[in-house]
């Protein structure tokens, strides 16, 4: 029956079709499960919250900070701490590349000149050495072809505290130069208290002294005079008392030896 066999024959076309599916079906499933299970070595987490995968990269990125060490005293960390005349700072600058990417060409650059106003360079040659120049400003200026990514680039640079100390004066009341700190900021402040000449301190808290204003010092000065006369007037008014009193007592009589 010719009807029958073209039948049977369509069933099991569909029937292996079907069977086809499953296995595809089961073989995708198994594969999904395989991936969640063991990501990809090359995956990294971006700086949002997707995922990013494969081969692409961060793109650099610098962080700047700064470290102070007293050499003379063995003091690790410095800041905050008091330097005196003679004393050793080694100042390290340092530039990190936390990127995924190289840094091409960084153009470093860092103001000493608060540092110089109480210190001097040790080693000139080492700032050669390193590729640092300083400009008439005082700028601490620098190249760097590439900070590879994840590495420092860290530049070292030693002063010595003037011996005397400059009992230099501000140059206004409000100013921050020469005032018996050394602060240098790069990516981070660091900040040195310097032992000053007991003139400069006097200076210094003369120049912190609160300002009373014309209008206070009138008041002042009213209240001083008024003062200053009621004083006398009273005074003046206790010697005729007691001259009446010394008068009234010798005519009663009385010997009085006053």
């Amino acid at each position: 029956m010719p009807q029958v066999s073209a039948l049977a024959g369509q069933l099991q076309r569909e029937t292996s079709l079907r069977r086809s599916g499953i296995v595809v079906l089961v073989l995708a499933l198994a594969i999904q499960g395989l991936a969640i299970a063991y990501p990809s070595s090359n995956s990294y987490l971006g700086s949002g919250t997707a995922e990013a995968t494969g081969n692409k990269k961060p793109p650099a990125k610098l962080e700047l900070s700064k470290t102070v060490e007293n050499v003379t005293k063995g003091i690790w960390d410095a800041r905050g701490s008091t330097a005196r005349a003679g004393d050793v700072l080694e100042f390290k600058i340092i530039t990190k590349n936390v990127g995924g990417k190289d840094f091409q060409n960084y153009q470093g650059q860092d103001y000493f000149g608060k540092v110089l106003q109480y210190a001097d360079l040790t080693d000139t040659s080492s700032l050669a050495q390193q590729g640092l120049t300083m400009d008439s400003a005082k700028n601490l200026k620098w190249t760097t072809a590439t900070i590879k990514a994840g590495a420092s680039d860290t530049k070292v640079v030693r002063v010595k505290v003037k011996s005397p100390v400059p009992a230099t004066n501000k140059p206004s009341v409000g100013s921050s130069e020469y005032n018996c700190q050394i602060n240098n900021f790069y990516g981070s402040q660091v900040s040195l208290n310097v032992d000053c000449p007991i003139v400069k301190t006097i200076a210094e808290t003369a120049t912190t002294l609160p300002k009373t204003g014309p209008g206070a010092s009138m008041i002042i000065g009213t209240a001083v005079a008024v003062l200053a006369g009621y004083l006398y007037a009273r005074s003046r008014i206790m010697a005729k008392e007691l001259a009446i009193v010394r008068r009234d007592y010798i005519s009663s009589g009385d010997r009085y030896d006053g």
